[in-house]
């Protein structure tokens, strides 16, 4: 039998471990992650499958090269793939915000809310 461990705190099979330095009660490990003093610092991660233990090494760093920010516009969205892309989930559609979005519904009843995206700091 080999155990879950993410920077030598065992994880228990609820995904729940614990850490007295920071709490004295169990938390979820998506808690334990932010335990830290700095958030860009590796994490240590131990898995198991199989009944073989596996060591990762992880970081929390925000990658620029796999996610841009901003909301985008499309001039063309007919053309773009990408301004069609999504996903259907449990009957929900999702797809990412775009201000051609924004433009079409600011124009309904509370639309004034979405203002707030043209703002360049949340660009």
């Amino acid at each position: 039998v080999c155990s879950y461990d993410l920077d030598d705190t065992v994880i228990d099979s609820f995904g729940m471990g614990k850490r007295p330095d920071f709490m004295q009660q169990y938390v979820s490990f998506k808690d334990l992650l932010s335990f830290r003093s700095r958030l860009d610092d590796v994490v240590n991660v131990t898995t198991c499958t199989d009944g073989l233990e596996t060591s990762h090494s992880l970081s929390l760093s925000w990658n620029t090269t796999r996610f841009s920010g901003g909301v985008d516009y499309f001039y063309e969205p007919a053309i773009d793939a990408t301004a069609k892309d999504f996903e259907l989930f449990a009957g929900l559609t999702l797809m990412q915000l775009t201000f051609n979005h924004i433009d079409k519904w600011s124009t309904q009843p509370g639309g004034e809310a979405l203002g707030r995206f043209y703002l360049q700091e949340n660009t």
